[in-house]
């Protein structure tokens, strides 16, 4: 039977960190193993998960390593929308070109392309979010700067108190209600998630979504280009390097070509004596 895990523990930078939380606030479940993203797909099937190639709305793409753009350690995301010609926009962290940021992308299906999602559990239309309570800023105590990835326990008691145990035993196993001292970073949570997910999709729908695997080579290029432009003695060094590869160009044209026509001419007129 499909299991579920009872906590995020993947480094909240990570594009694992964001498609754990986001499938648990799809499903309410959250993924039981741990691995590096291109062994996902190896996981989620040991683990009873479906695993298919075909894309299915609230799932997990997992990409193998350097499929579409994918580093070599593999990238995971959420399925949010399927467009008509078969290829679709997920939800991501950490993506190039915006490291560490959520965004949309573009894929397709095709080698290395896998979707993962447990067959127990309904998925809700991805980019439509709960609604959620009002918080005030800086409701969660901790400093990280990923979306959705506070830690509402340490509202209640530094880590290893009996208060800060008890809350996560709560999340974790929904033993007890949650502590009324965790709720507003919850709802902070669920509303940075929400207003981060919201910006992809609006993204996505005005068609603007990126599709890195297909525009990366322009994307070096123009960054390339832009870090030269924007410091004006490199661009003039460059510029007079480039006139003094042309020079030396033309001075060996010059040289060499003149003596290359008269060894030629000799050669011609042994041929026509003989």
């Amino acid at each position: 039977m499909a299991t579920c895990g009872t906590s995020n523990n993947y480094p909240s930078t990570e594009c694992t960190h964001w498609a754990n939380n986001r499938y648990h606030q799809l499903t309410g479940c959250f993924v039981p193993w741990s691995d590096d993203a291109h062994g996902w797909k190896l996981r989620a099937s040991q683990a009873g998960w479906t695993v298919t190639s075909t894309p299915v709305v609230g799932s997990i793409m997992c990409l193998q390593g350097g499929v579409q753009g994918a580093s070599l350690l593999g990238h995971v995301g959420i399925v949010e929308s399927i467009n008509k010609n078969g290829s679709f926009i997920t939800s991501n962290l950490n993506w190039q070109p915006r490291p560490r940021q959520i965004m949309s992308v573009k894929h397709t299906s095709g080698p290395g392309v896998s979707f993962l999602y447990n067959p127990t559990k309904t998925h809700p239309q991805a980019g439509k979010q709960p609604s959620t309570t009002t918080f005030a800023r800086g409701a969660c105590k901790d400093t990280t700067t990923a979306p959705g990835t506070h830690d509402p326990c340490l509202n209640c008691g530094k880590p290893g108190s009996a208060a800060y145990n008890q809350c996560h035993a709560a999340l974790a196993a929904k033993v007890g209600s949650v502590p009324p001292c965790a709720k507003p970073c919850i709802a902070q949570n669920q509303k940075e998630v929400s207003d981060a997910v919201k910006t992809a999709a609006s993204t996505a729908a005005s068609g603007l979504s990126i599709d890195v695997s297909i525009f990366k080579p322009a994307n070096d290029f123009f960054a390339h280009l832009n870090a030269l432009m924007s410091n004006p003695v490199r661009l003039i060094k460059g510029f007079l390097g480039v006139l003094m590869i042309a020079a030396g160009l033309y001075l060996l044209v010059q040289i060499m070509v003149p003596g290359q026509i008269k060894t030629a001419v000799k050669t011609v007129a042994k041929v026509a004596a003989l």
